[in-house]
């Protein structure tokens, strides 16, 4: 299985650049007890499969993901298209709206619709071991370079998957905000129950005192933001960076 899988991230928008939060020292709070459980370990075998559905009836087929070791297989199954070469992306954010997989994607290497294909290699390093936070798989066809569609990978079938298990991190379904302290002092969100769902980064902010703030460690950061640009695991925050703090919506 020598197939290459590159992580595509979208380029930043024309503009002013994101301003990088102070990295000088600042008064901190005493620091709130870090979580004493473990992520749960993913389970080997079948996790988690979908049916391809295409608008326009060129494309029919499933879809399994299996784990195995440290790597999550992709097979394709009874997999039909009028299209001869298709892309196959696992978007990093909910799409099911957007006709383009341009950005903000996994992407395996393209197949040819009708050929056997081994298994697709996606590495558990994305998403810190727990990649539920993928809602479906899409099959993509380039567009024509005449100016006719603003897309370079536009979507021809999508399919929505099922996993056989929950987000491997249940214990930050009940975060707390200890409040503003030294290097966390943005303006955070919560939702009707009381529960911190997201962060907004403020001037001077460090990773660990927000991390810190609400009991959990850096590392629950990157898995609850695992589509986070320009890189899921910079250390480095930006101000008017939005943190999703909501292990539902990661």
């Amino acid at each position: 299985m020598s197939l290459v899988a590159v992580l595509l991230v979208s380029c930043s928008a024309l503009g002013d650049a994101p301003t990088r939060a102070t990295e000088s020292p600042v008064a901190t709070a005493q620091p709130t007890a870090l979580p004493t459980a473990k992520p749960q370990r993913i389970p080997q075998g079948l996790v988690a499969s979908g049916t391809f559905h295409s608008t326009d009836g060129t494309t029919t087929g499933a879809v399994d993901v299996v784990v195995n070791g440290h790597v999550a297989e992709l097979e394709l199954r009874d997999l039909v298209s009028t299209h001869e070469r298709l892309g196959v992306r696992a978007p990093l954010r909910d799409s099911e709206g957007d006709p383009c997989v341009d950005s903000h994607a996994f992407a395996f290497t393209d197949i040819v619709a009708g050929t056997p294909t081994d298994p697709l290699i996606m590495p558990l390093s994305l998403g810190r071991g727990d990649p539920t936070f993928i809602s479906e798989i899409a099959l993509t066809t380039m567009t024509q370079a005449d100016g006719s569609s603003h897309c370079i990978n536009l979507v021809v079938a999508r399919a929505p998957l099922v996993w056989t298990f929950g987000p491997l991190r249940p214990y930050l379904d009940t975060l707390v905000d200890d409040g503003i302290r030294g290097g966390a002092s943005g303006e955070v969100v919560f939702d009707a129950t009381g529960r911190p769902v997201t962060y907004t980064v403020a001037p001077n902010d460090l990773l660990p005192e927000v991390a810190g703030r609400f009991g959990i460690t850096v590392d629950d950061v990157f898995y609850l933001n695992p589509a986070r640009g320009p890189s899921p695991q910079d250390p480095m925050l930006y101000v008017g960076e939005v943190l999703n703090l909501n292990f539902r919506e990661r």
